[in-house]
């Protein structure tokens, strides 16, 4: 579409298709696009023929107030007009938590806390241990698989932080000891870690604000929401600033022994054999038998 097509028309479809006969067999892309967008229906004024509809919108219509997409929220103006969090105009605010916040004198650094890449959510960095081998994942020192956090080489080298050294992110919340990325690839002002470990793990058991080897960023980030009306955490609005240190001396994670001790008792533990009639029982009626065996 050229320019003046474009400034006549107003909009442009970006073509998509679902046909497998168009797809080329060499590159797997679809050569003969079939322009079926979701909201093509609206451009064009006639009911939705898309999965995105609900029930509460009229025909031809968006689920907005006015029906239309709007460049100011009628919504917000009608449910929170005095939400300074999200306003009916998006516009940038300052963070209660940020560079301009007046922690940031005490915390300089921005963290920057995402989804992990290397497991799903909490799941599988405790268990599957072959996860700790990913270089980017986490470092094994000592016995204890610290998480990675990346860090700038303008930051490193005013810290006196060298590529794979412990280093402690801390604020007033809490600590969390980590391995040191060094690299160009974030701003000076920001320090990158992976939420999520799926690991906590105190030095110190019992101890308020005890330092954590586990990788838990979250013991760093607010427990505030993003505003009165939007029940949503905050977790890019944390200060911190970190230092090198020292690994932990003690080997390991601490726990071995526990683990140890359950798997023992597991193991010796006499269980009443049950046969597969049995397991079909429905609740009730299993109590019921052993209770009549047992008379």
């Amino acid at each position: 579409m050229s320019w003046e097509d474009f400034k006549k028309k107003g909009y442009y479809i970006i073509p998509v298709s679902m046909n497998e006969a168009d797809k080329d067999p060499r590159t797997g892309l679809y050569e003969n696009w079939i322009r079926y967008p979701g909201f093509q229906w609206f451009a064009e004024n006639r009911a939705c023929d898309t999965m995105n509809h609900k029930v509460f919108q009229e025909e031809s219509l968006l689920g907005t107030f006015s029906g239309k997409f709007e460049f100011v929220s009628e919504s917000l103006i009608y449910w929170a007009p005095d939400d300074e969090a999200r306003r009916p105009i998006p516009q940038y605010q300052d963070s209660w938590e940020g560079h301009k916040s007046l922690s940031a004198d005490k915390f300089p650094y921005g963290l920057i806390s995402p989804h992990p890449r290397f497991d799903y959510h909490t799941h599988y960095n405790q268990h599957a241990k072959w996860l700790w081998e990913v270089p980017k994942n986490r470092v094994l020192i000592n016995g204890n698989p610290y998480l990675v956090c990346h860090i700038n080489t303008e930051t490193a080298a005013q810290k006196g932080i060298a590529d794979g050294d412990v280093v402690r992110l801390f604020n007033d919340r809490g600590s969390c000891l980590c391995v040191a990325r060094v690299t160009n690839r974030l701003y000076p002002q920001t320090i990158h870690a992976y939420t999520s470990s799926g690991i906590y793990n105190p030095i110190e058991y019992g101890k308020y604000k005890s330092w954590d080897k586990g990788g838990s960023i979250n013991v760093l980030t607010p427990g505030r929401l993003i505003g009165d009306y939007v029940p949503a955490m905050a977790p890019y609005s944390c200060n911190i600033d970190v230092e090198k240190v020292d690994p932990d001396p003690n080997y390991g994670q601490g726990w071995e022994h526990i683990l140890d001790e359950v798997d023992k008792q597991q193991l010796e533990t006499q269980r009443p054999v049950r046969t597969s009639a049995e397991a079909d029982l429905l609740f009730g009626e299993k109590e019921a038998l052993y209770c009549k065996e047992a008379i």
